[in-house]
């Protein structure tokens, strides 16, 4: 979309493998490199599947898409979460998410947090859950 005195929205040819389709993804611009950054979401392959892939839209003469293989650690796989470029440090940081990892589940069972259910977890799991521990409040 130009953002000029009159607006208009122009066709943007790309090159490259372009990532899945996906939602609840998220993407930053790194204003150093002339590029989006787009990570992780739920991937629109049929089954809705949560993402840990990070890929970069170059901006500069030819547009193209290039997934990025980065070194160390990275966050797991998630959807609903938040994230920023620090162009200080010329780093993306990511929060949050709608998958909180296994490793992660026993401390938060330790600082008070009854139960985590998962994806995938049946609504009938987590509705018993439910009653047996709304039940046990009550007489308790």
């Amino acid at each position: 979309l130009s953002l000029g005195d009159d607006p208009e929205w122009t066709p943007l040819t790309v090159s490259g493998t372009p990532p899945m389709g996906r939602i609840r993804h998220s993407a930053v611009y790194d204003p150093d490199g002339n590029r989006i950054i787009v990570f992780g979401g739920l991937g629109l392959n049929g089954n809705l599947v949560a993402l840990d892939d990070v890929w970069s839209l170059s901006l500069s003469n030819q547009p193209t898409w290039t997934r990025l293989q980065p070194s160390g650690p990275g966050p797991s796989a998630r959807y609903f979460h938040s994230a920023i470029y620090d162009p200080l440090r010329q780093r993306l940081l990511v929060f949050g998410g709608g998958i909180i990892p296994d490793e992660d589940v026993p401390l938060l069972k330790k600082k008070g947090v009854h139960q985590v259910f998962g994806p995938g977890t049946p609504l009938s799991t987590i509705v018993r859950y439910l009653n047996e521990n709304l039940t046990r409040a009550k007489k308790g």
